[in-house]
């Protein structure tokens, strides 16, 4: 192994030489690589992120902006659409708690449809209702 050995010393010394050079270059993309993979994993950001984040302004600023997208594009959408939301219940002995879960299902949406639960559902699972269904 002496002549071997001895031409990888000194292919390190002096200027350096292209071979060593190219093995560091190969050295660092391989760590590129990994931590661009792993980085999701543990928890950190993406490479790209991080990157864009030196010579862009922060990757907080890029955030919020991506954020402040989606929320206008999901304004646009519910401006275009209705939102409709669904509630159902006995409302046998009608209460402030009863009116307060409706108010909060009206606050979701732009229309509420409120459904009725049977005499015979009510029977089956709570016991017989106080109110008939008419009453309801």
């Amino acid at each position: 192994m002496g002549g071997r050995g001895r031409e990888w010393q000194q292919l390190g010394e002096g200027q350096g030489h292209p071979m060593v050079k190219l093995l560091g270059v190969m050295a660092v993309a391989a760590a590129v690589l990994l931590v661009s993979q792993y980085s999701g994993l543990l928890g950190l950001s993406p490479l790209p992120d991080l990157v864009s984040g030196i010579f862009h302004g922060g990757v907080k600023e890029k955030k919020q902006q991506q954020q402040q997208q989606q929320m206008t594009k999901k304004k646009k959408k519910k401006k275009n659409k209705k939102v409709r939301v669904y509630m159902d219940g006995c409302f046998d002995m009608m209460h402030y708690g009863h009116a307060n879960a409706l108010r909060q299902a009206r606050g979701l949406g732009d229309e509420l449809v409120v459904g009725v639960v049977s005499d015979e559902e009510i029977k089956a699972n709570k016991g017989p209702p106080v109110m008939s269904m008419d009453e309801r």
